[in-house]
């Protein structure tokens, strides 16, 4: 993920990790199984080996429910990656984290990022577009 212009993921208070579920059938590549007929993956940044044509789901994790919570029973648990493979779809799962402004890891839902918090302006929704941008198949211009 490539930080944006006014935003960084630490003042997005967004970690570093993510993970993003990609059924086989929409691999441009051979890859390891899962257990979910695609693969789970964490990944801090885009190798190229992503989606060639599906459609993308973003999931978000409740509060208290980061990797430094929970480690990665919320992708792995919530069934997506079931659905995702039935349907041909993507699942991104980009993580919150604690900061003292938002000590239970919740995605901003009050205002903790700044007063743009539920617009697409907002800091979070914006680093959130640009790493559906990043997925290859998914570049704009």
């Amino acid at each position: 993920f490539i930080e944006g212009t006014g935003y960084s993921l630490e003042t997005a208070a967004l970690s570093d990790t993510g993970y993003m579920y990609v059924p086989t059938t929409c691999l441009g590549r051979e890859k390891t199984e899962s257990g979910m007929g695609g693969t789970l993956e964490g990944t801090s940044e885009n190798d190229g080996s992503g989606p060639s044509s599906c459609r993308v789901h973003v999931s978000f994790h409740g509060c208290e429910q980061t990797t430094s919570d929970i480690g990665d029973a919320f992708p792995r648990m919530t069934g997506l990656g079931q659905w995702a493979g039935a349907n041909d779809l993507t699942v991104i799962y980009p993580q919150a984290k604690r900061t003292a402004l938002n000590p239970k890891g919740c995605w901003d839902w009050w205002g903790y990022t700044g007063g743009d918090y539920a617009s697409q302006l907002g800091v979070q929704m914006q680093a959130v577009a640009r790493m559906i941008g990043e997925l290859p198949g998914m570049r704009n211009g």
